[in-house]
């Protein structure tokens, strides 16, 4: 079945409307920041451009009317890829103003072009611009998302993979226009209105539930990298301890709004100065190296962490209490486990210690100071290898 081109455009249209309405408005709600920010201006540009291309429907036949209202629907349909790419390259760590900038150019580049066109192109006018500058942005928008950060989320590689299938899909678009036209059954058939609306309706719903489940899982990196706290002492995913405690009491400020669950979690080495005493100091410091490796890799992926008088500083958000056990619990079997696999290394007495806001408060020294105390604790009984901070009350009761 070839649907006509406005009833595609209108259920295509209608169901990416009500995507754009969900996303942008839990994101107001949420007051979230960084990548997130994108990818609701990207949805927004394409709500716009959805009424545009409904108002051209509407004005079909009446001349350079209706080519305008082309104009601004392809003009912001590709100024929409370009923000839901970026928020993806932005996720990843990386600025936004020169791809913001570029995006801009190739939106007015493709209403120029529509225009150049003019009525006779029908609803093809500056097609060519449209499919290319799409699939150049879903490209780069599956790289990042494939290859980077985003990457490490089971989501974040949905969207990578619906971000590559909208690339093969417009560059293929934009090739067959180039070389055989727009007019020709070929095209019509397989790469025209209807089959490509059935597509975007598929893609659609794909990229609302990845974004959405990601917006809550970029959450400590999401303020990492809005609030600009990328900072020289950030290296290879590990933040100076000042650093860390800054951004700790960013994301306890932002829970304690939204009476969210922050947990900091310590993995502390007991006896470290005997070990270095005993062994030397490059063993512990191989020691040091291999933990805080294990701690990375464990750890939530969604964690920032941070080494801090050698011991290893998590923090992350949780969904409950028990969540935060489950992430403390992890993190301690994951370390032992790597430590017991390396060949020749010390074993030492290894502890976690966690602290929880709902529990601790939401003060960051408190939280981090009673996680490495707990920690301390952990490794020097053999009761428990994870020891949860008590309250301030109840400890300062003892």
């Amino acid at each position: 079945m070839i649907l006509d081109a406005f009833t595609a455009s209108f259920v295509s249209g209608l169901i990416f409307l009500t995507a754009a309405a969900i996303f942008v408005i839990t994101s107001l709600v949420r007051r979230d920041r960084g990548p997130v920010q994108l990818w609701s201006l990207g949805y927004l540009l394409s709500a716009i451009g959805v009424i545009a291309y409904v108002v051209w429907n509407a004005l079909i036949g009446s001349g350079w009317a209706s080519t305008a209202a082309l104009a601004v629907g392809n003009a912001t349909m590709v100024a929409a890829a370009a923000a839901l790419a970026i928020g993806c390259r932005v996720a990843d760590g990386r600025p936004a103003g020169g791809p913001l900038l570029l995006g801009l150019g190739l939106g007015v580049a493709t209403a120029i072009s529509t225009l150049v066109d003019g009525p006779d192109a029908g609803a093809w006018a500056g097609g060519t611009w449209l499919f290319l500058s799409i699939g150049i942005f879903a490209a780069v928008g599956s790289w990042y998302c494939l290859r980077g950060r985003l990457s490490r989320f089971g989501f974040g590689k949905v969207l990578g993979i619906a971000f590559l299938a909208e690339a093969v899909v417009y560059i293929l678009r934009g090739v067959v226009v180039i070389t055989v036209g727009s007019g020709q059954p070929l095209f019509q058939l397989w790469l025209g209105s209807g089959p490509v609306s059935a597509f975007f309706i598929v893609f659609t719903v794909v990229v609302l539930v990845a974004t959405s489940i990601l917006r809550y899982e970029l959450g400590p990196r999401e303020t990492l990298l809005s609030a600009g706290a990328v900072m020289p002492g950030m290296r290879e995913g590990y933040l100076d301890a000042e650093g860390f405690r800054r951004m700790v009491d960013l994301l306890l400020r932002k829970g304690s709004e939204r009476t969210e669950f922050v947990v900091v979690c310590a993995v502390h080495i007991d006896a470290a100065e005997d070990i270095s005493a005993s062994f030397g100091g490059d063993v512990l410091a191989e020691l040091r190296a291999t933990v805080a490796a294990a701690a990375r890799r464990y750890s939530v992926a969604n964690a920032l962490l941070a080494i801090e008088h050698g011991v290893v500083l998590t923090c992350a958000m949780a969904a409950s209490p028990p969540d935060a056990r489950r992430q403390a619990a992890l993190l301690y079997r994951g370390v032992i486990e790597t430590l017991v696999q390396e060949d020749g290394i010390v074993l030492p007495a290894i502890g976690v210690g966690a602290a929880l806001s709902t529990t601790v408060g939401f003060e960051t020294s408190a939280m981090v100071d009673g996680a490495r105390a707990a920690a301390a604790r952990a490794a020097a009984t053999d009761e428990a290898s994870v020891v949860f901070a008590p309250s301030v009350s109840h400890a300062s009761s003892r």
